[in-house]
């Protein structure tokens, strides 16, 4: 059976969001770094590394597709004919104070 692109693109996001996911499990309850962005916002390393870990797998299934990470920025040809968007840990002071409940993808 041949995967049309749109059943593809969709297993590579699961794919990715799983990478993700692994990382996020891995440190959680663990001290992580905390990375001031400004204005009382901040990432932890277990957000650089989640997306790390999600870019990875996207830039290895579809290297010519532009992303916008949460952390990293826009990457990517700007003309790209897909844009993936990633933020792979929202509201890291509720992951940082270990009060989120992690549930398995």
């Amino acid at each position: 059976m041949t995967l049309t692109e749109r059943e593809s693109d969709a297993r590579l996001a699961v794919t990715a969001a799983r990478a993700g996911a692994a990382v996020v499990r891995d440190l959680y309850g663990g001290r992580l770094a905390r990375h001031e962005k400004g204005a009382g916002d901040f990432a932890t390393e277990a957000d650089l590394a989640a997306e790390r870990a999600i870019l990875d797998v996207l830039r290895a299934g579809r290297p010519d597709d532009a992303v916008t990470g949460e952390e990293s920025g826009p990457r990517g040809a700007p003309g790209a004919r897909r844009r993936w968007l990633v933020d792979p840990l929202c509201s890291p002071l509720t992951y940082a104070a270990r009060t989120l409940s992690l549930l398995p993808i």
